[in-house]
């Protein structure tokens, strides 16, 4: 008797369900028969070190991460970024295992003369296209959210990727009644999102006026509110609003990636209570879609949440070394000459100038 009424009461939730209504109006694909199959969902928290992720944890910012982890489900593990520690070359290693394959975020490319930069989308297709020509990637048949790279997801199932700019084609192309059925439906995360980026205009107004009044630039000032609306709070609940639609629709594979924390970080650092006001929308939309996993009906999942890399309080080497970098170098050759033969023997007598010139 009790399988019969979980039975009805599974069927007759799937059957309320927003994600489930959305499939059938958005005309989105499902698999079905696959409901005992794996599946894996990644969601990624964008230069969250594991310093701070803990931090978050012990002052109550990420309630449902802490609970994961004390409850035992969930053990937490150092993860090496590699080399350049960015997001592009992490996940350049991640959906390709191509190591070390982005020199750096933004680079000179010397056999173009242009500067490169991974937020422009002709330089992430670039690369991108030189990772897939090794092997298929890692999102093939499923889905990326908010990433550098699809990952090898359909261009139909890159939403928010730097390489594939904008909406998916589903979302792009789908009937604009489609469309407003689908916001309808989700009217409730539509009415959040608004309330929401209400009140991150209304925090960061006065945050970027402390800003600004002490010697910040204006228009950078201005960019942080608008991202804070813009990336910590409408893409964030977006993205997420996406991934329980394709959990439900049981794809193989999907990865999530949350940028708010990281924007804020570069603003304030990586430790400050401006950076870590993002971390709770992140841990809700976390805690919705871990259960969208889990109560999804055409696949069996299992939930991976990592950072690509760390963000660091730092200090900056123009402000500790205001002579330059130039000075500090000669300053250490001078001394290896004075105390090594090796390397008396080895400059030959040249004068440091042209030992700069040399290497």
């Amino acid at each position: 008797m009790f399988a019969t009424i979980e039975s009805f009461w599974h069927r007759l939730r799937r059957r309320l369900s927003r994600n489930e209504w959305a499939l059938r109006h958005l005309g989105l694909s499902a698999c079905e028969g696959a409901s005992e199959e794996p599946g894996l969902l990644l969601i990624q928290i964008d230069g969250l070190s594991r310093r701070q992720l803990e931090a978050a944890m012990a002052t109550g910012r990420m309630p449902f991460l802490r609970r994961l982890r004390d409850h035992g489900q969930y053990p937490l593990h150092t993860f090496y970024s590699g080399l350049p520690s960015t997001t592009p070359a992490v996940q350049g290693e991640l959906y390709y295992g191509v190591r070390t394959g982005v020199p750096a975020f933004s680079f000179l490319d010397r056999s173009l003369g242009e500067m490169g930069i991974l937020f422009d989308p002709d330089w992430a297709r670039r690369f991108e296209e030189k990772f897939a020509a090794q092997g298929d990637g890692l999102l093939k048949g499923g889905s990326s959210w908010s990433n550098i790279f699809s990952g090898g997801a359909a261009p139909e199932e890159s939403n928010f990727c730097v390489a594939h700019v904008g909406f998916g084609d589903a979302w792009r192309a789908g009937p604009v009644l489609s469309i407003l059925a689908f916001l309808l439906l989700q009217l409730p995360a539509m009415l959040r999102i608004t309330c929401l980026v209400i009140l991150e205009l209304l925090i960061g107004l006065p945050e970027a006026a402390r800003g600004i009044l002490r010697g910040q630039w204006f228009s950078q000032e201005l960019g942080m509110v608008l991202s804070r609306m813009c990336v910590g709070v409408a893409l964030r609940e977006i993205v997420a609003i996406g991934g329980k639609v394709d959990v439900t629709r049981g794809l193989p594979i999907v990865h999530l990636n949350f940028l708010g924390y990281d924007e804020l970080a570069h603003r304030r650092g990586p430790g400050s209570r401006f950076a870590h006001w993002s971390l709770r929308g992140i841990d809700r939309a976390i805690k919705d879609l871990y259960l969208a996993a889990y109560r999804s009906q055409r696949r069996d999942y299992h939930v991976w949440i990592f950072s690509d890399h760390g963000q660091e309080d730092t200090h900056s080497f123009a402000t500790e070394h205001p002579e330059g970098i130039k000075t500090v170098v000669a300053e250490c050759v001078e001394m290896m000459l004075a105390t090594h033969a090796a390397w008396r023997a080895r400059s030959n007598g040249h004068p440091l100038p042209q030992l700069f010139r040399r290497a």
